[in-house]
C-alpha cells in the first residue's frame, strides 16, 4: 500500500477493451449489450474491490458533454453513468469530461490528463492513474502521481 486513495480511470482502451472515440449512439439497450461485451472484469473487479476499502474511483475522458457532440449520442459524464449502471447503482463516481479543442484556452494547453486529475484536485502521491496511452502516464509520473499503463488491447488486466 502506498497510501493511494483515488484511482482515475481512463475509458477506452482502459476500462473497455476498444475505443469509443468518447462517444456512442444513445440508446440504452444498445449501450448496455456493447458494455456487457466490452468492459473489462479486470476493471470491474478493481473497482468493486476499491469502493470496498472506500477509495475513491473517478473517471478521466477526452470524451465530452460539450455541444459539439453529435445529437442523439452519449458522452461524457453520462456515458460513464451508463457504463458503472451496468454491475452497480450504488455510486456517483467524479467524473472530468473534457477535450481541450473544445474548452477555454487555459485547458487547451493541458499536458495529457494532468488537468483532468487537477480538476479533481487529487493529491498526486495519493492517486494513481490507470491509462493506456503513454503521453498520459509520463506527464501523469512528472506530476508525481503514481501509474499503471495499460498495453495491447484487451483494455486493464491485473494478469
Amino acid at each position: 500500500n502506498k497510501g493511494i486513495r483515488v484511482i482515475a480511470w481512463d475509458v477506452d482502451q482502459t476500462v473497455l477493451d476498444t475505443h469509443t472515440g468518447g462517444r456512442l449512439p444513445d440508446d440504452p439497450k444498445r449501450n448496455e449489450a456493447f458494455f456487457h461485451t466490452h468492459m473489462s472484469r479486470h476493471f470491474v473487479a478493481l473497482f468493486l474491490a476499491a469502493c470496498e476499502l472506500k477509495m475513491e474511483n473517478t473517471f478521466v475522458t477526452f470524451g465530452d458533454n460539450k455541444d459539439n457532440v453529435p445529437r442523439k449520442t452519449v458522452a461524457g459524464e453520462r456515458l460513464v453513468g451508463r457504463m458503472l449502471g451496468v454491475f452497480t447503482s450504488a455510486v456517483s463516481p467524479r467524473t472530468v469530461a473534457f477535450h481541450p479543442k473544445n474548452n477555454t484556452p487555459r485547458l487547451s494547453l493541458c499536458n495529457g490528463k494532468n488537468a483532468h486529475l487537477e480538476l479533481l484536485g487529487l493529491v498526486p502521491t495519493a492517486s494513481v492513474l490507470i491509462d493506456d496511452d503513454p503521453q498520459n502516464i509520463r506527464a501523469a509520473q512528472k506530476s508525481g502521481y503514481h501509474t499503471i499503463q495499460v498495453v495491447g488491447q484487451g483494455g486493464f488486466t491485473m494478469e
